[in-house]
């Protein structure tokens, strides 16, 4: 159950379909109307992730259409994408903004608003963000769950800590802002547990909302399991993979190549 995603988008004929999925949302043990599909692709020789959020009590849609840098066996990250913020109830497109990676150099960011009629509200804001060194490749989290393995697995070869670029939407409110880039410390750790061969790897996952004991669990080629996260003393939310499709070793990230972590029941 994909809620119309390969309806509002379909796949472009010679384009094949490698796996499929969502994330169910709960708050405090009690299912709420967030719903994260998926869904990961391959079409012109290069590999696509497309996600959406869609949280009808908010009045939120959030769609991601991301390019990977090399095929999926390899272990591929973002290196572009473009994130647009709807309305739900009438579609209407609010922002939208575009993500590039500059090897060596850092991320090209491109924003637009849009007016009522769809109209562009204002020349596209255009802003780079640099890297600290030339040596490194800037890493992106294109905000959606499905990407989670890829920012862990970024962070994690950095030896983990590492400063993410995230669209902004802390205060959504604040449409001057939303989407644009927030530069952000991350730190991931493994949690103790079984040995390499262990099929679930567990982080404790940290940075800007997500305190100490934030569980997040993957399988082995980075496809997030679950998570928890605390947001307040009376919200706890958890984060469950259902309806996977496809194969689910579709990300071949291999969390286990740099680490020996293992099973995290408390997080599951």
């Amino acid at each position: 159950m994909l809620h119309g995603l390969l309806e509002r988008f379909p796949l472009a004929g010679g384009a094949c379909l490698l796996a499929s999925g969502e994330y169910q949302y709960q708050c405090n043990g009690q299912p709420v109307q967030v719903f994260e599909p998926w869904l990961v692709y391959q079409a012109d020789g290069q590999c696509w992730i497309r996600s959406e959020r869609i949280a009808t009590d908010a009045n939120v849609y959030i769609h991601v259409l991301a390019r990977l840098d090399k095929p999926l066996d390899a272990g591929a990250r973002v290196v572009w994408f473009e994130v647009q913020w709807h309305q739900w109830d009438s579609q209407r497109l609010l922002v939208g903004a575009e993500y590039e990676v500059l090897p060596g150099q850092g991320v090209r960011v491109r924003r637009q608003q849009y007016e009522e009629n769809g109209h562009v509200l204002n020349e596209p804001r255009l802003k780079i963000i640099e890297t600290p060194s030339e040596n490194k490749t800037a890493l992106v989290f294109p905000l959606l769950r499905i990407f989670m393995g890829s920012v862990i697995s970024g962070v994690l070869a950095e030896g983990g800590q590492a400063e993410v670029i995230i669209p902004a939407i802390v205060n959504p409110a604040n449409v001057n802002d939303l989407l644009g880039p927030l530069r952000s410390q991350r730190s991931a750790t493994a949690l103790d547990g079984s040995d390499e061969k262990a099929d679930v790897f567990c982080f404790d996952y940290c940075g800007d909302q997500y305190q100490q004991g934030s569980l997040f669990s993957f399988n082995r080629a980075g496809l997030l399991l679950d998570y928890q996260w605390q947001q307040s003393a009376e919200q706890r939310w958890q984060v469950k993979l259902i309806n996977l499709q496809g194969r689910a070793d579709v990300l071949a990230l291999d969390l286990g190549a740099s680490l020996s972590s293992g099973e995290c029941d408390e997080a599951l």
